[in-house]
């Protein structure tokens, strides 16, 4: 009996990392055929921008959401070269918080981003890049996002190497325009170029 349960739990697991492997293969796919111009706003993430409908959201078409669930940085770099060959008008990013359930160190996280922020800035520099911030994770009773809420300590730091390396590596471009036509200091919740 005690076999059969490690085998079901081994199956499950299995079966699990499977469908998110088909669903990120699945996206990407779609991704690479979808086109993306330059007067478009791009959303690139993981599951927070996967789940929403940006473009029906703001009321844009020329808003593209390029999330995909579960992603990680080093993941996305390999996934960029249809959006950056679009030279999007402004590029929103959100990433990290499945790197941090993973165990990927902070170090590597802000080097990706770091990377990612490089490509842009060497193959469509004229894309405005705005690095947010990882959210926190709250909820430590929910099981299946334990690793999430085991890291959370370490979101706060994280966001606030990422604002540094932004402001790094787009040194005199830290501040961000409003929705009133003015513009306002870059905090470490969200960061722009």
């Amino acid at each position: 009996m005690k076999r059969i349960l490690i085998l079901a739990a081994a199956l499950f697991t299995a079966c699990t990392a499977f469908a998110q492997s088909e669903y990120n293969l699945q996206r990407r796919s779609l991704f690479e055929v979808l086109p993306v111009y330059s007067s478009d706003i791009v959303f690139l993430g993981n599951s927070i921008t996967d789940g929403c409908e940006w473009a029906e959201l703001f009321n844009n078409r020329h808003v593209k959401n390029r999330g995909i669930s579960g992603d990680r940085s080093g993941w996305l770099l390999d996934r960029l070269d249809p959006i950056v060959g679009g030279h999007p008008k402004k590029l929103f990013l959100m990433i990290g918080v499945n790197d941090l359930a993973a165990g990927v160190s902070p170090d590597e996280i802000v080097a990706n981003v770091a990377r990612l922020i490089d490509r842009f800035q060497s193959e469509s520099r004229w894309t405005k890049i705005y690095v947010q911030s990882i959210l926190p994770v709250n909820g430590e009773s929910f099981a299946k996002f334990r690793n999430h809420y085991e890291h959370g300590r370490q979101i706060v730091p994280l966001n606030k190497r990422l604002a540094a390396a932004r402001d790094e590596k787009v040194a005199g471009r830290g501040r961000c325009p409003t929705t009133r036509g003015g513009w306002t200091s870059v905090t470490p919740t969200t960061a722009c170029t």
